[in-house]
């Protein structure tokens, strides 16, 4: 059996405006995956509710925009990072090499989720003013990452638009990751 799809973008994300939700769920299915999960763009970024506007009314302004009720767990902006706010503190080689190190333990603490997904997320940001990036520098912190996913039964998503490596990709099939 395939494995679930646990981040899907529907065109309620900024980064997949020509998505559709109801094609997205016909495809799924067509395709026989088990389950998917939307992951949508939109707990501190306002957005067009389109058809959420009758089913989350409390959450649509009079000028048709979806905005989630405000997230007040405190201390959450101080905990979850992103990568590039961090470059400024931090080698760009400790960013990654955190990011790696808390995979496995990510993967060690849930089996709630089929997919690990932007495994080089901190590559996305990677600074203009560092080395260029070079994954054989982070040749064993990819691979304890990919083994604890593999390990798992999970799978790497491999993004179309900024694809992985290919040297990753080997050392994902090298550590016990199935084939796509």
């Amino acid at each position: 059996m395939m494995p679930a799809d646990s981040h899907v973008h529907s065109e309620w994300s900024w980064d997949a405006l020509m998505g559709s939700m109801t094609a997205t769920c016909a495809k799924a299915a067509a395709l026989g995956l088990p389950a998917i999960a939307f992951t949508e763009h939109v707990d501190f970024t306002p957005f067009r509710a389109g058809e959420l506007k009758d089913t989350y009314p409390q959450f649509v302004g009079d000028d048709g925009i979806l905005r989630a009720p405000e997230f007040d767990a405190e201390g959450y902006l101080d905990a979850v990072a992103e990568p590039y706010a961090l470059y400024s503190e931090q080698a760009p080689e400790q960013v990654l090499g955190d990011y790696l190190a808390e995979i496995p333990r990510m993967m060690a603490g849930s089996s709630r989720f089929d997919v690990c997904t932007h495994i080089d997320y901190p590559l996305r940001t990677w600074p203009r003013h560092a080395r260029p990036f070079d994954p054989g520098g982070h040749e064993d912190e990819f691979r304890l990452a990919l083994r604890a996913v593999a390990d798992g039964g999970r799978a790497v998503e491999v993004s179309a638009r900024i694809p992985l490596d290919p040297l990753i990709l080997r050392w994902w099939i090298a550590e016990g990751g199935a084939r796509g």
